[in-house]
């Protein structure tokens, strides 16, 4: 099972990747956007079971209700793996499937 200090060195990981994950969800769904507080769905967000791993960074995945309104579905956000840089173990890209 995947635990984020699997990816993740820096100390803080939780906290910049989980404040990076709030300004995301927050800038994809504008007005739409309906978080019970930020500091909920950034906890949620450290969450690997959430995770999907792209070329272009790790994937967050939100359940319906979540974050918005049941029409807007599942949305996800995107963290680019250059968003992380210096966050990571060695090799953390080569770790993810």
């Amino acid at each position: 099972k995947l635990v984020g200090t699997d990816l993740f060195s820096a100390e803080n990981w939780a906290d910049v990747f989980g404040k990076l994950v709030v300004e995301r969800i927050k800038a994809k769904l504008g007005e739409d956007y309906q978080g019970d507080t930020d500091e909920t769905v950034a906890a949620s967000a450290v969450d690997p079971s959430r995770w999907d791993f792209s070329d272009d960074g790790i994937i967050v995945q939100f359940q319906p209700y979540e974050v918005a309104a049941y029409a807007v579905g599942s949305p996800t956000v995107t963290i680019p793996w250059s968003d992380l840089s210096g966050m990571l173990v060695d090799r953390a890209q080569d770790l993810v499937p």
